[in-house]
């Protein structure tokens, strides 16, 4: 697994722009090519892995504002897979649950929208009572 140690605190300014310059060691370079070698559905280009380690690096690291830390139990089967896609390159352990959840979201609307679909169908197609004249009503 790639890591990433940046100091920081040597900064003494905040960014000004979007770009970052980072100089790399031959050693480094070598890592991340095997890395992309690896797992090359994962990462498209250098920038994508630096990226990747960066988000990995800062998640746990750093709070934005509207960010709460929720507690989650994991049965230990869970917390094993869970631990095997960090390892094989699939992101941190919030991006594979926040992503996770986008899908059983997204499934749970389909899996609605489908049930209401069918619903409707049945009453369109149930048989309705003969209405009965007016006038034919006995009281």
């Amino acid at each position: 697994m790639l890591r990433l140690i940046i100091n920081f605190g040597s900064m003494k300014q905040p960014l000004q722009s979007q770009r970052f310059t980072l100089r790399l060691d031959p050693e480094m370079v070598d890592r991340m090519s095997l890395l992309m070698g690896q797992h090359p559905y994962r990462y498209q280009s250098h920038t994508d892995l630096m990226r990747q380690a960066l988000t990995e690096y800062l998640a746990p690291r750093v709070e934005m504002a509207g960010e709460v830390p929720t507690p989650v139990l994991l049965p230990q089967k869970t917390r094993a897979r869970l631990q095997q896609m960090m390892e094989n390159g699939y992101g941190d352990a919030n991006q594979i649950i926040i992503q996770a959840i986008r899908h059983y979201t997204q499934y749970l609307l389909e899996e609605e929208a489908l049930f209401q679909d069918r619903f409707e169908a049945v009453e369109e197609s149930a048989p309705q009572a003969p209405k009965v004249p007016e006038g034919l009503v006995q009281e």
